[in-house]
């Protein structure tokens, strides 16, 4: 039988190895519409990280275009002031998930991400009430 002093060493490492795994993972995907709220604040770097065509088609006001699979994605990355918030978004949300990820690998520690990307935005923000119709008598 163990003894109570060697469960409780066993209770403490697995507790501490659970705790720290889980430590300092937050969720970084943010709404269409909590983005746009955070987008209010001037403290923010918004980044579009899409191919240079699609930014020219359609972008969000003040955001800088680095493609994420463009060649120079670190470079131009590494422009950005760490200590201020980055939002990073692109079509459906797939690239700037990659791209957050690796800027946060990168040292910085305030990226968030739209979550559903344009298509979310356009489709969250943007949506018409369905029309009302008239009640037959």
């Amino acid at each position: 039988m163990l003894s109570n002093k060697f469960r409780l060493s066993i209770l403490t490492s697995v507790l501490l190895t659970i705790f720290s795994c889980s430590y300092g993972q937050k969720n970084f995907q943010l709404s269409p519409k909590e983005f746009s709220i955070a987008l209010a604040s001037n403290e923010v770097q918004l980044v579009d990280v899409r191919t240079d065509e699609e930014y020219d088609q359609e972008h969000l006001d003040k955001a800088i275009n680095i493609d994420w699979k463009g060649d120079s994605f670190d470079e131009e990355v590494e422009a950005l002031d760490k200590s201020k918030p980055v939002y990073v978004y692109c079509r459906s949300g797939n690239r700037s998930a990659e791209a957050a990820e690796h800027m946060r690998k990168a040292g910085f520690r305030q990226v968030y991400e739209m979550k559903g990307g344009m298509e979310a935005w356009q489709h969250d923000l943007f949506k018409k009430a369905p029309a009302k119709e008239e009640d037959e008598e």
